[in-house]
């Protein structure tokens, strides 16, 4: 997915809310005082002083836009150190049996999603402090399509697309509603290696013109890992692999280093928990539109079916940083985006 495009578009959420540039607040300057008049000669009695007025507090200040949970809001991310891609066993766990996947060409599952969104953003200097975007709620309609000697092809579409609750300005339900429409033509094809190798998602669909592409590639984002690439190697409850992966996006070369365990197993249905980290392996354009660096973690469990490979409830929540130059005008300018992305797919 394209992270620039995440961050990018991500201005028209700057320009949703309504929000003005965040400033320092302006050197406050003291008048100099008028000389006083000449005291009169002491007399019998002092005439007492009047007690100047406490002058009203300033109103408060915003608080700075900084942190979030107590962590730096807009931290460049660090370069990671780049490691050779697929996948690699870990411990073979309890009982261990071989997991292949020989679902029936045809088979379909649909399943309810939930989507939360949150998102900050800095573009040339204007500041959106954390903001929640409307839930997003959605069915995926997965279908195995190709059952081929080394692959499994899975056409995932949306249907049903609706944005809950309110929030936000008039602009912001109205770039939530573009979003809306967005997911409702977005497709992506699947495809589960059965030789343990990653599994790979492409996109397809979701160009509309007025978009908020972070509920787009959020929903992307949190539904990859939820197609679980198997090992090999036989596998049982406690054991554990890693998949990594390599690729290029608005110039920077991402990794991602994604950590499987399974927790629970029964003859058709695997239960699988993960984490993933990805960031970026070298820095990107700095002086031209794309990402210089990127970092994301998250987590989530999975519950699929052994026979088709399909996620039959799900919840995964991932956090990312973006930083880099979005293209306005003539001039390339900084941007920088943190965004949290929750999902829960099924019962969960």
């Amino acid at each position: 997915m394209s992270r620039f495009a995440v961050a990018a578009v991500s201005l028209a959420v700057v320009s949703c809310t309504g929000k003005t540039p965040e400033r320092p607040p302006a050197a406050k300057t003291t008048p100099t005082a008028a000389p006083a008049p000449a005291e009169p000669a002491a007399g019998p009695a002092e005439t007492p002083t009047a007690t100047p007025a406490t002058p009203a507090p300033d109103p408060a200040e915003p608080a700075a836009l900084t942190t979030v949970d107590g962590q730096p809001l807009f931290a460049k991310p660090k370069i990671v150190d780049a490691r050779d891609g697929g996948l690699v066993m870990g411990d073979s766990g309890a009982s261990p049996v071989a997991l292949t996947l020989t679902p029936p060409v045809g088979s379909t599952s649909t399943v309810p999603v939930t989507m939360d969104l949150r998102l900050a953003v800095s573009v040339a200097g204007q500041n959106v402090p954390p903001t929640d975007i409307p839930t997003i709620s959605l069915d995926a309609v997965m279908e195995v399509t190709a059952l081929n000697p080394s692959s499994v092809i899975v056409e995932v579409k949306t249907a049903n697309v609706t944005a809950d609750g309110e929030g936000g300005t008039a602009r912001v339900q109205k770039a939530v509603q573009d979003a809306v429409a967005e997911l409702s033509t977005a497709t992506a094809t699947v495809t589960l290696d059965r030789s343990g190798g990653p599994t790979t998602l492409k996109k397809a669909g979701g160009d509309g013109p007025n978009s908020l592409k972070p509920s787009l590639d959020g929903f992307f984002d949190t539904l990859r890992p939820m197609f679980v690439p198997l090992p090999k190697d036989p596998v049982g409850v406690g054991g554990s692999w890693e998949v990594v992966t390599h690729q290029e996006d608005g110039g920077a070369a991402i990794q991602q280093v994604v950590r499987y365990e399974v927790t629970g197993m029964t003859d058709d249905v695997v239960s699988v928990s993960w984490a993933v980290d990805r960031g970026t392996t070298a820095i990107g354009p700095t002086d031209a539109a794309g990402i210089e660096a990127h970092a994301a973690a998250g987590k989530g469990v999975v519950r699929f079916l052994l026979g088709t490979g399909l996620p039959e409830s799900a919840e995964a929540e991932i956090v990312s940083r973006t930083h880099g130059r979005v293209q306005l005008g003539t001039n390339a300018s900084p941007m920088m985006v943190h965004q949290q992305t929750k999902t829960r797919l099924g019962g969960g």
